[in-house]
């Protein structure tokens, strides 16, 4: 089966990567996910109908705008106390409500008109704010983490635009790495971004918040075009996966998996269905899918990668001609691209995407990597590559390991 692809020619092979021992279950193979974990799903009923079986789920628009196309949710359908049709439409209309909502709540450049999001908390800064339950609670995990990377904003959409670009030279404006100039505003930012003094978000109870902004940052954003202080940005669909999937748990909508293009899922299923995700490294050769893991059971997985798999990754990633790869995770020292490891997969099976994020996080972006800062309180489960050994401390099985590959547990 084809689907990985390289990227604007840029030295990362496209690859095939073959279908091993297909087996009667339901699998789900990467190609809309380079997670692997809800691209595609073949089972044995009906397809892109509304009979018992699983179904991609297309949500019934509520609204001109909302982040579906973000995300991927598969169904099965029917084995509940009304038609399959019935249920299909249910789904639907609850997806694109909170699909919707969604994108606009966690949406950092566009204001709405009666919604209070991170635009309008960007916008109105030192103000007591009211926001929408899902953003506080949000805002909560942020705080609870003491992560700091959403008031790393400002450099966020210098990459948005450097992942945007067609060729090299274009990339210059864009690129610390590679311009002096915004170097030297990048590492201004990320002392003002390290201040609790500068920039903070205040939580005052109540669903209540303010975006404090010192006097001095204001007006070092004002001489610097800088009107974004805060933002969810690469982050965003780790949140929104779980408020959506929290939204199909409380409307009784378990028998499914949602996924976000960008690594972030949430399997809901808890009938020991069996699912299968996909492995990838990078190598010398380019990027390889190098086995799949099983699992069967409800689980946040996320997946973090230093390199693009597919044209899925366009706006997250730019591959220069060399071969260097510019991706999203930035330094908190000075906005430059840093990761510990070229690949991480996080899976809980107690805690939400978010909250896995955001520990895997510091970790992740780092000069050393420290895996047994995940594996501290037992919560979170890993799997990583490294030259040509799989690291793994979950307990599902690993099967389709590439040749030369070996699979080693993390004791």
């Amino acid at each position: 089966m084809k689907g990985l692809f390289g990227k604007k020619d840029s030295g990362i092979e496209s690859i095939d990567v073959e279908q091993k021992h297909l087996k009667l279950r339901i699998v789900l193979f990467a190609v809309f996910l380079v997670l692997g974990a809800a691209a595609l799903i073949y089972g044995l009923s009906g397809f892109f109908t509304q009979q018992t079986g699983w179904h991609p789920i297309e949500r019934e628009q509520s609204s001109q705008a909302d982040c579906s196309d973000e995300f991927l949710l598969q169904y099965d359908i029917g084995h509940g106390d009304i038609t399959a049709k019935e249920e299909y439409n249910q789904i639907a209309k609850l997806y694109g409500e909170v699909s919707a909502k969604a994108y606009q709540l966690f949406n950092e450049n566009q204001l709405f008109e009666g919604v209070n999001n991170v635009a309008y908390l960007n916008a109105h800064p030192n103000e007591e704010v009211l926001v929408d339950e899902a953003l506080y609670k949000a805002l909560e995990k942020l705080d609870n983490a003491k992560s700091r990377q959403g008031f790393l904003a400002p450099m966020w959409e210098y990459y948005s635009l450097l992942f945007s670009c067609s060729e090299d030279w274009e990339t210059e404006s864009y690129d610390p790495a590679q311009n002096k100039e915004l170097a030297e505003l990048f590492e201004k930012i990320a002392v003002f971004a390290a201040s609790d003094k500068d920039i903070s978000i205040q939580l005052l109870g109540e669903n209540k918040v303010r975006l404090n902004i010192s006097e001095e940052y204001l007006a070092f954003g004002k001489e610097n075009d800088i009107y974004t202080f805060f933002g969810f940005h690469y982050m965003k669909n780790a949140f929104i996966a779980d408020y959506m999937a929290e939204a199909l748990i409380s409307g009784g909508f378990t028998h499914g998996v949602l996924s976000s293009f960008d690594g972030f899922t949430r399997n809901l299923d808890d009938r020991g269905t069996e699912f299968s995700l996909n492995l990838f490294d990078k190598t010398e050769k380019g990027v390889l899918c190098t086995g799949t893991l099983d699992y069967s059971k409800p689980v946040s997985i996320i997946s973090l990668r230093s390199f693009p798999v597919n044209s899925a990754d366009d706006a997250r990633y730019y591959v220069m001609q060399s071969g260097e790869v510019k991706f999203p995770y930035m330094s908190m020292k000075d906005g430059t691209c840093l990761a510990a490891v070229s690949n991480l997969v996080c899976l809980s099976e107690e805690e939400s995407c978010s909250e896995v994020l955001l520990k895997a996080l510091d970790v992740y972006i780092s000069d050393e990597f420290r895996p047994s800062a995940l594996l501290a309180d037992g919560k979170i489960s890993i799997v990583y590559s490294v030259d040509k050994t799989i690291w793994t401390s979950y307990d599902g099985k690993i099967t389709d390991v590439t040749e030369g590959y070996e699979v080693k547990s993390i004791s």
